[in-house]
């Protein structure tokens, strides 16, 4: 007796894209942090799959990459990688500031407990 099992990868693929979705957006709920990162996350997979940056199924249903995806996926890495350096350096600055200004804080507040008592 043949054992075969067809399985519908297209319909898979449909459910398993909703279930992504709907969990980046329940996700989003939560709060302010989490709000923009699933949304930044659900960008990311949106943006990679409209690129064709995400694998394909072969013909026996597993996925798979082309080269030319990979070679395409290392220039937008690197073009991330930029991108990412390029917003957390003023971030970090704004924390540095942020720093001395808790430290100068401190100061005045050991300068006025030493008055009062």
């Amino acid at each position: 007796m043949e054992n075969t099992m067809h399985v519908d990868y297209a319909k898979l693929d449909q459910d398993n894209e909703a279930l992504f979705v709907k969990q980046m957006e329940q996700g989003m709920k939560a709060g302010a942090a989490e709000r923009v990162f699933y949304g930044a996350a659900l960008t990311a997979h949106r943006s990679a799959a409209a690129e064709g940056l995400s694998p394909v199924r072969n013909e026996d249903g597993d996925f798979v990459y082309s080269s030319q995806q990979g070679l395409k996926a290392a220039c937008h890495a690197r073009e991330d990688v930029v991108a990412l350096v390029n917003i957390q350096l003023p971030a970090l600055k704004l924390l540095h500031q942020v720093k001395l200004l808790l430290w100068g804080c401190l100061a005045v507040l050991v300068y006025i407990a030493y008055r009062v008592s």
